[in-house]
């Protein structure tokens, strides 16, 4: 869970990682006394501020393995781990695998790392400043999902310049939604995307959940995801094309690299779920990030 008053002492802990610095020191970043400080880190991360800082470790390390050449005990000594036994005791217990099978193994990381960067970038264009966004993160077990839609393709920046997707939705998909046969939610829509970072193609397919392997309407078409892990982030109100980024930026830049867990690579899916408040008088739109795991 990323908690926005919490970002000084996350950076803070980032810039000085290998330095283990007092945690009186990290919680004056926040502006909160140590015992504040704690209760507040434990509910908003899920971990100690120790373990935080060593899982962080452990994901410097993970990407210095994938990426590099370097020994294990060159990485384990350059990140403040005591011996290579030590280093590698608590590598596996985080990944699930010793350090050199993960190297060998685990090439989903550069893909974590090219999404983390592009959204970056696009988050620095942005022409105004984007308010944080408080994100919750769990996992979950779904599936198989049938999902019946249609597809559009475009680029992450012409969708946040000119809102692609929307109006793809709104005027071509949503006049069509009636025909889907066996529809299992009609207040939640699924955005299935694939991106790609080095090119900035991004293939957006908007679906509706179906009972099972129904015949497409004419102009759609059926794709089924066998089930399967997911870790869904939530923030706490909808975010535009520009602050999306900051979700993705999240997911990919600090829950999944200290998780342990591992991004399949395929896709990300929109969840999108309408609902009515009646004492308000007024629907509500929440939106959640699906990113599947192996």
């Amino acid at each position: 869970m990323y908690d926005p008053l919490l970002q000084p002492a996350l950076e803070y802990i980032d810039r000085h990682l290998l330095e283990n610095p007092p945690l009186e020191t990290i919680a004056a970043q926040a502006g909160y006394s140590l015992s504040q400080f704690y209760v507040l880190f434990q509910a908003s991360t899920g971990f100690s501020v120790r373990d935080y800082m060593r899982r962080r470790r452990l994901a410097l390390a993970a990407r210095e393995l994938v990426t590099t050449r370097r020994s294990v005990l060159d990485i384990a000594v350059a990140l403040g781990f005591e011996s290579h036994e030590v280093f590698t005791r608590a590598f596996r217990s985080l990944y699930g695998l010793a350090p050199t099978a993960y190297r060998s193994q685990r090439r989903d990381l550069l893909r974590c790392d090219d999404l983390d960067a592009f959204a970056a970038q696009m988050i620095e264009r942005t022409p105004r400043p984007l308010k944080p966004a408080h994100i919750a993160a769990r996992a979950v077990e779904r599936g198989p999902l049938y999902l019946v839609g249609m597809e559009v393709i475009t680029s992450v920046a012409e969708n946040i310049d000119r809102g692609v997707i929307p109006q793809f939705i709104g005027r071509v998909f949503h006049p069509r939604i009636g025909e889907i046969p066996e529809r299992v939610n009609v207040g939640q829509q699924y955005g299935l995307e694939i991106t790609d970072p080095h090119t900035d193609r991004l293939a957006h397919f908007a679906a509706f959940e179906v009972r099972g392997p129904v015949q497409p309407p004419a102009g759609m078409e059926l794709r089924v995801l066998p089930a399967r892990s997911y870790a869904v982030f939530t923030p706490e109100r909808f975010l535009d094309p520009y602050a999306y980024t900051l979700l993705v930026r999240y997911a990919f830049g600090e829950w999944l690299p200290i998780s342990g867990r591992q991004f399949s690579g395929e896709f990300t899916m929109d969840v999108y779920s309408h609902s009515y408040d009646p004492h308000l008088g007024i629907r509500r739109l929440q939106l959640d990030l699906w990113v599947p795991l192996l």
